[in-house]
């Protein structure tokens, strides 16, 4: 009984951090800026000067930008997605913290999602 519960107060904080799946536009304006805007708001991923490099798995983002004719370029190679990826937040400050999966989806599917349907500019 004892090692039940032992396992049980192991095991909780795991499941308290589990990835979520979060669907949105992939916004990549300039280098090492990139953010996601779903529903809830905008989580950053990278920002200039910011830990990207520390953090391999952020590099992910770019999974979302594979179609090109589901990419909106606006400068030059960078520009915007649209995609659900499996992270780890932090929601205290609104961080992705890491990117286990990314699938991109059709530019269509987030200008038909009223939630973030505005957010970017066709």
């Amino acid at each position: 009984m004892k090692f039940k519960f032992m396992l049980c107060a192991l095991l909780l904080p795991l499941s308290l951090n589990a990835a979520e799946n979060r669907c949105g536009w992939v916004l990549n304006p300039t280098p090492h800026n990139v953010w996601l805007h779903d529903r809830d708001g905008t989580w950053t991923i990278s920002m200039m000067g910011d830990y990207l490099e520390e953090t391999p798995s952020l590099y992910r983002f770019s999974e979302a930008f594979v179609d090109e004719s589901q990419v909106v370029r606006n400068n030059g190679v960078y520009g915007y997605a649209c995609a659900c990826m499996k992270v780890d937040v932090d929601q205290e400050r609104e961080r992705i913290t890491k990117i286990y999966q990314v699938n991109q989806l059709s530019l269509k599917r987030c200008q038909d999602d009223r939630a973030i349907a505005g957010y970017v500019l066709d």
